[in-house]
């Protein structure tokens, strides 16, 4: 038998967070539970968070970075040699030059 249930916190951006510099605001991160329970005991738990609604909150919209990168890559670019300082800030403005050189 297997059950869930979705849970929220709340926190203070007080520091980098996978390359995204702290803001100081309050996020909600959002996660869904799921256990495995076996008779009454519960021998498995899997969780989910909504990264997606996180970086959202951050100001990082990752489908859009995710494009851009899906972009980079077939103009034969390797986006991950690109030198970017935050995750998504640099490259979400990124433009490249006709040479595939970053511009500013």
């Amino acid at each position: 038998m297997s059950l869930g249930g979705w849970d929220g916190k709340y926190s203070r951006q007080n520091g980098e967070y996978q390359g995204v510099p702290a803001s100081g605001n309050i996020v909600t991160i959002r996660d869904f539970d799921w256990y495995k329970r076996v008779g009454d005991d519960l021998i498995q738990n899997w969780v989910t968070i909504d990264m997606v609604d996180l970086f959202n909150q951050m100001g990082i919209d990752l489908f859009d970075r995710m494009h851009r990168q899906h972009e980079l890559r077939k103009r034969g670019i390797k986006w991950w040699d690109l030198p970017v300082e935050g995750m998504g800030e640099n490259l979400a403005g990124l433009s490249l030059a006709a040479d595939g050189r970053r511009k500013f």
